[in-house]
């Protein structure tokens, strides 16, 4: 329960798996030189990930079987979401499930939090 509201620990990046991601061996230089560090899985663009109740990574908790866990990625803007899970499928009782509901709740605080603090 609640897979989507916790927080997983980041796996490594290096030049081999951004390069798994279509990032080019002069774009990873490029952003290392940037960042003086390697980038994190977020800073790659990857926002949410399957993983279990502890929050770590497990094969049983890959629902889709997609590489690396990823469920969710944006764009280098951070304006465009594309995301596997569908919440909006579990957010209901009548639905079976309420799990996808944390997500919307954490969206809605989060929204609040920023209209709150731009007053």
């Amino acid at each position: 329960r609640g897979v989507m509201a916790k927080r997983a620990k980041e796996p490594e990046v290096d030049a081999q798996l951004a390069s798994e991601h279509g990032v080019s061996a002069e774009e990873w230089e490029r952003l290392v030189g940037i960042l003086g560090r390697q980038p994190s899985y977020t800073e790659l663009g990857v926002v949410f990930r399957y993983v279990g109740p502890d929050g770590a990574e497990d094969e049983a908790s890959n629902v889709n079987g997609s590489a690396r866990a990823i469920a969710g990625v944006v764009n280098a803007r951070g304006n465009v979401l594309g995301m596997m899970p569908h919440p909006e499928r579990c957010a209901e009782e009548a639905l079976g499930n309420t799990d996808g509901l944390t997500l919307f709740t954490g969206l809605a605080r989060g929204v609040g939090e920023l209209l709150e603090a731009a007053r």
